[in-house]
């Protein structure tokens, strides 16, 4: 016997399927949209963190900029203060410097007066020094003496200059005493004037020698004069001293007779 089946509608099979695939659609879309709103969240979170640490990493180097400032200026303070301190001392200086200068010159006046006379003391001294004084240089100290006396009667010469001048005066007959000099001048004697070569030891001695070399004499202090009684050798002596004072010889040990003293 032969079974009939009943098919049912095509209409209500198709009505069927849809309606499963809308309860799959209806569970499905929530969770995925859960899903979206997580990750976006996460996203903006993620953003957040960024934008923070970008934020944390400003103020970071403007902590690190404000702190370098800081010590800058603490060393800047430092140096400061020592710059301070050693000003004030400065300071302290110069005021007690003022106040001896406000003392000088309350005092100018009397320095003024005390003045002329020290200096004219000065110029008598220095020439009544090279009277006594071995006779060397002759024309050249009396030449330095009459300038001397000459430019202190002049009155657009200052106070000032008169006194420097004196004392450079001073110093020139200082430094004859420790120097080695020979030099070329006129000897004055009974027997007339002659051209001959003189050797200056500081003020110990005083020599000459004739341009032929054939007389050599040495001033004698205690009688005041030349004397030519040298001990045998010193004409040799002599001239090689002459030849070492203008350095045309090395320097070399030399014997030369001394004069004796005059309160001998």
């Amino acid at each position: 016997m032969k079974r009939t089946v009943k098919r049912q509608p095509k209409s209500l099979l198709a009505i069927a399927c849809l309606g499963t695939v809308l309860v799959s659609g209806l569970s499905v879309t929530p969770a995925m949209a859960q899903l979206t709103e997580a990750t976006n969240e996460t996203a903006a979170t993620t953003r957040e963190a960024k934008q923070s640490q970008v934020r944390i990493n400003q103020i970071d180097d403007q902590i690190s900029e404000i702190v370098a400032d800081y010590r800058v200026t603490i060393d800047l303070l430092a140096d400061l203060r020592e710059y301070n301190a050693l000003k004030r001392k400065l300071i302290a200086d110069q005021e007690r410097r003022i106040k001896v200068l406000r003392s000088d010159i309350l005092n100018v006046a009397d320095i003024q007066r005390a003045m002329p006379p020290l200096i004219n003391e000065m110029i008598n001294t220095i020439d009544l020094f090279i009277a006594k004084d071995l006779p060397f240089l002759p024309v050249e100290r009396a030449t330095r003496v009459a300038k001397l006396k000459a430019d202190f009667d002049r009155s657009e010469v200052s106070t000032a200059e008169k006194y420097r001048k004196a004392l450079e005066a001073f110093q020139i007959e200082n430094d004859y005493g420790r120097s080695i000099e020979a030099y070329e001048g006129v000897l004055v004697t009974a027997d007339g004037e002659r051209t001959v070569n003189f050797l200056k030891v500081g003020r110990i001695a005083l020599y000459y020698q004739t341009m032929d070399k054939s007389e050599t004499g040495m001033w004698d202090v205690a009688a005041d004069g030349w004397t030519t009684d040298l001990p045998g050798g010193s004409r040799d002596q002599i001239d090689t001293a002459i030849a070492v004072a203008r350095e045309f010889v090395p320097p070399d040990l030399l014997l030369l007779p001394l004069p004796a003293p005059k309160d001998a």
